[in-house]
């Protein structure tokens, strides 16, 4: 039989005590204090641009329309913009793979020979 895990009445008037305070906006309570991560964590499919130095700022588009094996060019078009390269050179028009990380910047963690 599976054990069933309850909770006290001290600990439900509390839980409730502190879903009423943030509904209200009350942002004082002991739970607030915790860190908050808003950013979405993302991996891109995209294509480079322009050649792509180590260590430079680039623009790359997005590829996430069509099948596997036949991306193709999102519709509408997405760009994003200043993607890091913490790699190697990256010649015009390869893959590369870009996670989102640091604060919303783009950072290629995988690029076609």
């Amino acid at each position: 039989m599976a054990k069933i895990n309850t909770l006290s009445l001290d600990a439900m008037q509390r839980i409730s005590r502190a879903v009423a305070a943030h509904e209200r906006g009350d942002r004082s309570m002991a739970v607030n204090k915790l860190p908050v991560v808003e950013e979405e964590f993302t991996i891109r499919l995209c294509k480079t641009t322009t050649e792509w130095v180590k260590g430079d700022l680039a623009t790359v588009k997005v590829y996430e329309a069509g099948e596997p094996n036949a991306e193709t060019i999102s519709d509408p078009e997405v760009l994003l913009v200043d993607c890091v390269n913490k790699f190697a050179t990256i010649k015009t028009d390869k893959w590369v793979m870009v996670a989102r990380a640091n604060q919303g910047r783009h950072y290629v963690i995988s690029a076609e020979c």
